[in-house]
């Protein structure tokens, strides 16, 4: 048996104690209290609390930003469509010229025997666009003619883009094919033998402008209203003129 087998009892546990410390040592491996400890105060309770301080305030300020963005840009868009208002585009009447103008006994779809009116005429128009920042897009519903309450012809022109400050003169037929008059037939029978036929040309045209993208846009209504007389026999006009329209 060699001498450290003799050894025994507390000296021999001190003895292996202070040489696992020692190699330990040698390795280079860290006491585990002092690890412990720099970890304790690596998350104290004064950094934390400064840390979510720090990221609070920085939460604040990019709300804030984001508010200030957001009311600047509401202004902007009400400030544009309410100086956009003004500017409604102007609709005046040139021309107005009858093409054809038929009528004689016939019947209906159902074969109710009645008066048969064909009629066709082209109307002539000038649009405006007065606004100096911005474009607009022209459309209208459908250019409606009327003898005695009864629609007889109707016509449409093409939706376009109009740039801003310019004018647009339109053509547009206007025309109806054996259109039934039932009981206004004997009447207009009448006005022709007196030398003239009263008509009415009714219908709308819209603009719409884009300020903003689809976000801010602005819309304008005219409604014009056109009375005229026509001489059946000879096809033509009979005296039209541009204040023979009203304009809404």
């Amino acid at each position: 048996m060699s001498s450290e087998s003799r050894v025994s009892g507390p000296y021999r546990f001190s003895m292996m104690g202070k040489h696992h410390q020692f190699l330990k040592k040698k390795k280079g491996w860290p006491p585990l209290f002092s690890v412990i400890d720099e970890e304790d105060e690596g998350y104290g309770d004064d950094d934390d609390g400064g840390y979510d301080d720090e990221q609070f305030r920085r939460m604040c300020w990019v709300v804030m930003l984001l508010m200030g963005l957001v009311m600047v840009f509401v202004t902007v868009c009400l400030v544009t469509w309410g100086a956009s208002r003004p500017y409604k585009l102007q609709v005046q009447m040139k021309n107005w010229k009858l093409n054809s103008f038929y009528y004689g006994e016939g019947s209906d779809y159902t074969g109710v025997p009645t008066k048969l009116l064909t009629i066709n005429c082209s109307v002539k128009m000038n649009i405006q666009n007065p606004a100096t920042f911005f474009g607009i897009h022209v459309s209208s519903r459908s250019l409606n003619l009327f003898y005695s309450q009864i629609k007889v012809g109707s016509g449409q022109f093409m939706n376009y883009y109009q740039p801003k400050k310019s004018e647009r003169t339109i053509s547009v037929n206007v025309e109806g094919r054996k259109v039934p008059l039932y009981g206004v037939g004997e009447g207009l029978v009448m006005s022709n033998t007196n030398g003239s036929v009263p008509l009415k040309l009714e219908f709308e045209i819209r603009s719409q402008a884009y300020l903003v993208g689809p976000l801010v846009k602005t819309m304008h209504h005219r409604q014009i209203s056109c009375i005229m007389k026509i001489d059946s026999q000879n096809n033509k006009v009979l005296d039209f003129k541009e204040d023979s329209c009203s304009y809404t």
